[in-house]
């Protein structure tokens, strides 16, 4: 099963942010903001692997300027605490390429986003030394207004609607499963929660740009422990549940070894002739060359086999068997 991450936030002045400074950090670049005068410089930043911005086919061609696009959406929204712009963060299947991932997250952009009337500013990070592995994933911002020909429209409180994001989350489920299955993968992701799936594991807490970035550096956060420990947790569980899978397989094959014992049992005769059936058909099967035993030597391996079968009777039914059958009668 591959990983499965989808998360959708709002961009807000009210929490002291700004679509251009949220675009800058995850594009990797200076952006300075017109309207406040602040420059959003992150050009140093490593892990951006790539950026783009998609947009409606009737937008105009500003949109695909990310500095243009992002003070026009500051510049539009009058309120001091106006929601400025939505952003989604999608984990991105290991399993897969970075091409592959790029053509996973247009895919998705394009069916689902830009198609209501949205821009798109995707950018697809990896940063491969944070909590020691790599971890793909994109993030997506969107506009919170309709784009027209002529420029921003009004708000679309319909994007708002958690209906509307309950069919995000399974859609990336969706566009995740079909770009691993023409990838030739046999894993797959699922978006119901682990307890949905009657899985007994922990989610995996964020890490968050300044613990991830501070991990990158090699400096332990607390951010970066706990991970660790919900990790560990989980490797833990599941060595547990592999030993537990292993025991139940024990006892099914001991259960069936019980079965046959009790079987010969209480049935031994039934059993011998069992036995002595199977070494009958056995023998009168073609070996490898093709060539089938004659009617003499079945008749002389019938002769053995009868012989062999009343011995084994004999047998079971001597001392202190005997008496053990006689006391059953």
């Amino acid at each position: 099963m591959a990983e499965y991450r989808f998360s959708a936030q709002v961009i807000s002045r009210k929490a002291g942010r700004s679509a251009t400074g949220a675009s800058a950090y995850r594009a990797a670049e200076r952006i300075v903001d017109l309207r406040t005068g602040d420059i959003h410089d992150y050009r140093r930043k490593g892990g951006v692997e790539h950026s783009e911005i998609i947009a409606p086919d009737h937008a105009p061609n500003w949109v695909h300027d990310r500095t243009n696009l992002w003070n026009r959406v500051e510049a539009v929204e009058q309120r001091r605490d106006a929601q400025v712009a939505r952003e989604f963060e999608l984990m991105l299947p290991r399993e897969l390429s970075g091409a592959q991932h790029l053509e996973l997250v247009r895919g998705f952009v394009k069916d689902e986003l830009t198609s209501r009337g949205m821009v798109a500013d995707l950018s697809i990070h990896n940063p491969r030394r944070a909590v020691g592995r790599e971890n793909p994933h994109a993030h997506v911002l969107t506009t919170m207004r309709d784009i027209g020909r002529g420029g921003f429209e009004q708000k679309n409180r319909g994007w708002n609607s958690k209906e509307l994001l309950t069919t995000w989350r399974e859609r990336w489920a969706d566009h995740c499963n079909r770009a691993l299955q023409r990838a030739g993968r046999v894993e797959r992701v699922d978006h119901r929660s682990y307890a949905d799936r009657g899985i007994d594991r922990e989610a995996q807490p964020k890490l968050g740009p300044a613990a991830a970035a501070m991990e990158r550096r090699g400096e332990r956060t607390e951010r970066g422990d706990l991970l660790r420990e919900v990790e560990a947790r989980n490797t833990e569980r599941r060595s547990l549940m592999e030993s537990l899978s292993s025991i139940r397989e024990a006892i099914v094959e001991i259960r069936n070894r019980i079965d046959t014992v009790v079987g010969m049992v209480r049935n031994p005769v039934g059993a011998i002739a069992g036995a002595v059936l199977g070494r009958l058909l056995g023998e009168g099967r073609a070996d490898p060359t093709g060539n089938r035993p004659s009617r003499e030597d079945l008749l002389g391996r019938h002769r053995e086999a009868k012989a062999d079968y009343h011995k084994n009777v004999k047998h079971f039914m001597s001392e202190p068997d005997r008496e053990r059958g006689g006391r059953d009668r």
